[in-house]
């Protein structure tokens, strides 16, 4: 109905079944007339929307149009022509006469039948792209409006799990309620009650003017028509509400005529109001039982409007108002514990104990559709029994009540990891488009990893636990795209959670729990103010006589005695609320005049960085980072004295012996120290245990013994021994240098790491016959060998450290300019010329390059290409000072530590300079005339890292200085 061509055709034949009728519309002075003249419309309107839009008797599929289906069955029927046809030859009964005769009648007939298929090819491909589009239009609806209930049922038709193949909506079956069933309903959903027969008029007053009419009344009805919800299945007979809509609205059928149905519905719906009159279709079945004079019969001789049917429903909502529909909450108690109460009471009577009603509780349990709702009104006030029972009970059998937020955030995960898989078919398909496939992750694992989360005080380790969670889900959903290096894949490429919640358009964990927490803190208060008590409001705000005040007295901030959600609230309002200082009066008129769109946007802008202290406790972070008790385990994650591994999550601990003994089991972690005597001073001791303590408490080459008695005695006597010998032998062997201070950064590694020395492949090495016959020349190789063996095993060790050691790699973060180049741009090219040209002169293996080292010419070039345009060189002025004298390629040692370029997978050129650090100032000069000039050079800059602990020293060191 989107297309305007169905939905011109719809009203074309529409409006030439309806003129023959429009003279009836003359005269509506009677109930009788008005009947009529409704049934024939409603017939009319019924009959040409089965006709173009309805399902056949024999389709099975909603996906295709009836006209699409028509034309199917129109190639069948032309098929099956054929088919006899062609059984004609091989019946041999042709004669000589009519072979050529059937030979052209042939043609014609697969000619047609091959136009036909090709149009129905056609057909059915474009009636399943509408009909996906329509879906993802449904489904990004509900995700806007946050309608949990709709988004998984799109997204379950989405992947072929609904009814897009099995029809399974039908209209239940129309019936009268009762007159109990009547006034309870009056009395739940409309707080109304019966009055006596005196007060409520038994004979209609007809209106001298209609409530609707003219153009305004037609404004009216469309307004009620667009607000009824879509895509519902309706009674036999009665017309949908997206076809209500195209009839009320004026549009152009053709270039010089308009559709005349919404004068003609408009006519109608005057005779109605003016005779009082309602037409049987509104009223039979069951519904909302709003009192109106006509008809047959009902409770009390009433009608009763059918919610079913759309046409009834549009009008008397445009009479009242759009008054949105309401779910009836209706709340009642089990019939089997009463029964046992009562039994109790009577068997405890004659021992004279009785039982204490304030000590009573309630247990209540909500499902089905609305349960969200009616446990929020329960809690708010409305359940008049016994106090309930805080139990909770989310995507689970488990009940538990003591407060513990493990096993909820436990049940998500699990509840997130089966609607995956529920959908891993879809995930999986290759030809539906990735956004679609985001789309459904959002329904289906985003919603039931955050549901009703956001009134939970989550800690940041439980919000890293479910953005872990979804992350994991994510690399499974962008499949190969999502690992950085899988089976036959030659390199590994860095592929972070971060970005892919970028690329699937996902806030993180913490901003949609901000987010929601607001949206629910703005509902409550607007609750509050259209009259409703908010019990949760007065828990969070009230004063008791027992307990502290949660509100600060001076500056209404919240108080050391608060509840924690009331701090998370505080700080979430400052978010959207600069100037935010407390819980003073007018606050909730600040809060409830921000604009929505201004909450929602918090989930956008809001980086990491600015949630590093969303959920910590009150008090202040230290100002510099905490150095860690050891290197090989990362930053613990203390939270109240509660550890948590980093790697699983597993805990919590309350000492960091329990999280070792855990890494040894379950992630293979070991101590690389299993010997008794220390790899860097060479020191003996008595025990492994003795030795690993020394290590860690960096006592090598220091004359302390921090180690444990035995061990102190027993390294003092080897000390001893080995100083008398070193005295014996000083005359004939010159002094020692001493080794400097060294250390072993990592204190645990993995236990299937290799050694240094098999990683540098140092191999044993037999002598030469010229070694043999010449002592001399063989001693000075030997020595010369030697030093180059230590020079790579050294430079291989420097590797493996710089690779592990967390504050060099944040030095070489910090330091070094990375930019994407595009491969067309003038400097991708440029710089692809240079390195071409000097892998041309690569020289024969061992001897040096002419050129120097590739970084050099990389550099060069690009400082060359830099200084060529006299507006650039003017932008940089350190940078052409310091480049402008170097007449060498050696001189660019000065300017630069390393560059680099290489091509990438996305046709990109990547280039990476780290320049020296006497010429940060100059190359920080280039760096930021290229970020003004990104979009002019095709380039995307990348940020540097900021600085961290060992940087942050450097600069205080070069202040000093």
């Amino acid at each position: 109905m989107e297309d305007p061509g169905v939905a011109n055709r719809f009203l074309t034949d529409l409006q030439i079944a309806w003129e023959p009728f429009l003279p009836l519309a003359a005269d509506l002075s009677n109930a009788t007339n008005v009947e009529m003249y409704c049934s024939k419309v409603r017939t009319v309107m019924h009959n040409v929307a089965v006709e173009h839009f309805a399902m056949r008797p024999t389709q099975k599929s909603m996906k295709l149009l009836p006209a699409t289906f028509d034309l199917l069955r129109r190639r069948r029927d032309l098929q099956d022509t054929v088919l006899q046809h062609v059984s004609v030859w091989s019946g041999n009964g042709l004669g000589p006469l009519h072979v050529l005769r059937w030979f052209f009648m042939s043609l014609q007939l697969l000619t047609a039948h091959l136009r036909m298929d090709r149009a129905c090819k056609t057909a059915v491909r474009n009636d399943n792209k509408a009909w996906h589009q329509r879906l993802i239009g449904r489904l990004q609806q509900a995700l806007d409006l946050r309608d949990s209930r709709e988004a998984w049922a799109v997204s379950r038709m989405i992947a072929g799990h609904g009814p897009c193949r099995v029809i399974n909506r039908t209209a239940s079956a129309a019936k009268l309620i009762t007159q109990s069933q009547w006034e309870q309903h009056l009395r739940h959903v409309w707080g109304a009650r019966k009055h006596t027969a005196e007060v409520v008029s038994a004979a209609p007053q007809p209106l001298a003017e209609p409530l609707l009419h003219g153009a305004s009344g037609q404004a009216t009805l469309l307004k009620a028509a667009l607000a009824q919800p879509r895509c519902r299945a309706t009674p036999p007979g009665a017309v949908p509400a997206e076809l209500l809509c195209l009839v009320t609205q004026k549009r152009s059928i053709t270039a010089n005529s308009s559709s005349w149905t919404t004068e003609a519905m408009m006519q109608m719906f005057e005779g109605i109001q003016c005779i009082g009159y309602n037409p049987q279709a509104w009223c039979d079945g069951f519904g909302c039982p709003i009192p109106k004079p006509g008809g047959a019969s009902g409770p009390t001789g009433q009608r009763i409007i059918n919610l079913l049917d759309a046409g009834g429903k549009m009008f008397y909502k445009a009479l009242m108002g759009f008054v949105p529909d309401r779910s009836v909450t209706v709340f009642r108690a089990f019939p089997m514990p009463l029964q046992q109460t009562a039994s109790l009471k009577s068997f405890l009577l004659p021992r004279n104990p009785r039982l204490n009603d304030d000590k009573g509780e309630a247990l209540l349990s909500f499902s089905g559709k609305g349960a969200y709702g009616a446990a929020r009104d329960a809690h708010a006030g409305l359940w008049s029994g016994y106090p309930p029972r805080l139990v909770v009970k989310y995507l689970g059998a488990r009940l538990q009540s003591n407060g513990s937020l493990h096993t909820e955030i436990s049940k998500r995960i699990a509840s997130a990891r089966a609607g995956f898989a529920k959908f891993a078919q879809l995930f999986k398909c290759s030809l539906l488009p990735q956004t679609h496939k985001v789309l459904v992750f959002k329904a289906v694992v985003n919603e039931a990893l955050l549901s009703a989360l956001e009134v939970r005080p989550l800690t940041r380790i439980d919000e890293q636990t479910l953005e872990k969670a979804r992350g994991m889900l994510l690399r499974r959903l962008f499949g190969r795209q999502g690992y950085g290096a899988v089976a036959n894949d030659p390199t590994h490429t860095s592929v972070t959670i971060e970005s892919l919640r970028q690329r699937a358009n996902l806030s993180t964990i913490a901003s949609e729990l901000l987010v929601r927490r607001l949206m629910w803190l703005r509902g409550a208060l607007l609750a509050e103010r259209s009259g409703q008590v908010r019990l949760e409001l007065a828990a969070l705000f009230g004063t008791s006589l027992q307990l502290q005040p949660p509100l600060r007295l001076d500056t209404s901030a919240p108080s050391a005695h608060a509840p924690r959600f009331l701090h998370i609230l505080f700080r979430d309002i400052q978010y959207v609320l600069p100037e935010f200082r407390g819980f003073s009066e007018g606050w909730r008129d600040r809060f409830l005049q921000v604009p929505v769109a201004t909450i929602r946007g918090q989930a956008s802008w809001r980086t990491a960085d600015s949630e590093r202290n969303l959920n910590l406790d009150d008090q202040p972070e230290p100002a510099n980072d905490p150095a860690p008790a050891h290197e090989g385990i990362p930053e613990l994650a203390l939270v109240a004295n509660i550890i948590r591994c980093p790697d699983c999550g597993a805990g919590p601990w309350q000492s960091t012996r329990a999280l070792k003994t855990h890494q040894v089991r379950k992630h293979n972690f070991c101590n690389p120290i299993q010997a008794t005597v220390c790899q860097i001073c060479g020191r003996q001791f008595t025990s492994k245990s003795v030795a690993r303590r020394h290590v860690q408490n960096n006592s090598c080459y220091r004359p302390v013994n921090n180690h444990g008695h035995a061990g102190a005695i027993e390294g003092q006597r080897i000390a001893r021994a080995k100083a008398a010998a070193q005295a014996q032998a000083a005359s004939q062997v010159p002094p020692r240098v001493e080794a400097p201070q060294r250390t072993i950064a990592h204190f645990f590694i993995n236990r299937n790491a290799a050694g240094l020395s098999s990683a540098a492949g140092l191999q044993p090495r037999e002598q030469t016959a010229e070694e043999n016959e010449n002592p001399r020349v063989s001693t000075n190789n030997s020595t010369e060998r030697q030093v180059q063996e230590l020079t790579q095993q050294l430079r291989k060790v420097c590797q493996i450290i710089g690779s592990h050691d967390r504050s060099l790699r944040e030095l070489e973060a910090w330091s070094t300019h990375t930019w994407l180049f595009h491969k067309e741009s003038e400097v991708a090219k440029l710089l692809a010329d240079h390195m071409e040209q000097w892998k041309q002169n690569l020289p024969q293996k061992g001897q040096p390059h002419p050129q120097g080292p590739a970084r050099l010419t990389v550099a060069a070039a690009f400082a060359k290409w830099l200084l060529q345009d006299p507006d650039r060189k003017q932008a940089m002025p350190k940078f052409a000072t310091l480049h402008e004298p170097m007449s060498a390629l050696e001189d660019l040692h000065q300017s630069i530590q390393l560059a680099f370029i290489k091509p990438v997978r996305d046709g990109r050129t990547l280039l990476k300079i780290r320049p020296q650090l006497s010429a940060v100032e100059a190359w920080k000069e280039a760096a930021e005339w290229i970020q003004k000039s990104a979009t002019e050079l095709k380039v995307e800059c990348k940020d540097l890292a900021p600085p961290g602990p060992l940087v942050r020293s450097l600069m205080v060191q070069e202040s000093t200085e």
